[in-house]
């Protein structure tokens, strides 16, 4: 830092100098030359070293670079020049677009400076989002895929009606518990899906049979038949014949009787009865 020129008197106590200034001057003349001769070395200095100092522009010696500074923030330098050509970079910096690694705070940001534009891709993470912040208009179509959910989390309430289709539905996922009571109706039922095993015993009853449907194939080889009042019907394959069994009586020999326009052909029961029309 350059220094100023320090102010010297001449003598070097000034007025001290009782050999140059007598305590008692001869005459009003000599007090005033005393007075006078002080006041002009300091008007001498002033003039003559001070002032020229300070106006000084000359690099190195400059006015400017003579007086001292106290330290401020951020800025370098003791002088008011160095602390003026710091704060001069700092300006030229910011102008020229290169701005010292944190220098902008958040204190520093104007209220929605921060644009689109301004954040960089995936500057924006999960701490940097408020929570509830992203609302249903946030979010991208197709955006939130099956690794989003946590388990559980889709709930009845947010399935949307009609949203589960035969393709969301995985093989073996309908259970019977997931099945509501009457929900299976005929348009459900594949053609030959009610197998032998599906129909439960006795479920087929009189009204579910259609009309001519037992053929002679669907008959099995029936040993007796229950006519009612305990009475039975029962075949002898031994002897060839039916007979009958009325409320626990003795079996009588019933005759087969068969109508028809011509002589029947085949093996039957002795006693048969023709009955020709």
């Amino acid at each position: 830092m350059a220094e100023f020129t320090e102010m010297a008197f001449s003598p070097a106590t000034g007025l001290n100098d009782k050999e140059t200034y007598t305590t008692t001057p001869a005459s009003e003349e000599e007090a005033r030359e005393q007075v006078q001769g002080i006041s002009d070395q300091i008007r001498d200095y002033i003039n003559e070293a001070l002032l020229p100092e300070l106006e000084n522009a000359e690099t190195g010696a400059s006015g400017a670079e003579r007086i001292g500074s106290a330290a401020i923030e951020n800025v370098t330098g003791e002088t008011v020049r160095t602390q003026i050509a710091d704060l001069k970079s700092q300006i030229d910096d910011i102008s020229a677009g290169s701005v010292a690694d944190g220098s902008i705070t958040t204190e520093k940001l104007a209220e929605d400076a921060v644009t689109q534009e301004k954040i960089a891709d995936d500057a924006v993470g999960a701490d940097q989002i408020v929570d509830g912040a992203v609302t249903e208009g946030k979010i991208g179509a197709g955006a939130v895929v099956a690794d989003n959910f946590a388990d559980g989390v889709v709930s009845e309430a947010k399935i949307a009606g009609g949203a589960v289709t035969a393709a969301k539905i995985g093989t073996g996922a309908v259970t019977e518990t997931k099945i509501g009571t009457g929900a299976v109706t005929e348009t459900k039922i594949g053609t030959g899906a009610v197998t032998a095993a599906k129909i439960g015993a006795g479920a087929v009853t009189a009204a579910k049979i259609g009309t001519g449907a037992v053929t002679t194939a669907k008959l099995g080889l029936v040993s007796s038949i229950t006519l009612g009042d305990n009475d039975t019907l029962t075949y002898d394959d031994t002897n060839n014949y039916l007979k009958l069994v009325t409320d626990g009586s003795s079996a009588r020999k019933i005759p087969t009787v068969i109508v028809s326009t011509s002589s029947p052909s085949g093996t039957y029961p002795d006693g048969t009865i023709w009955i020709k029309y």
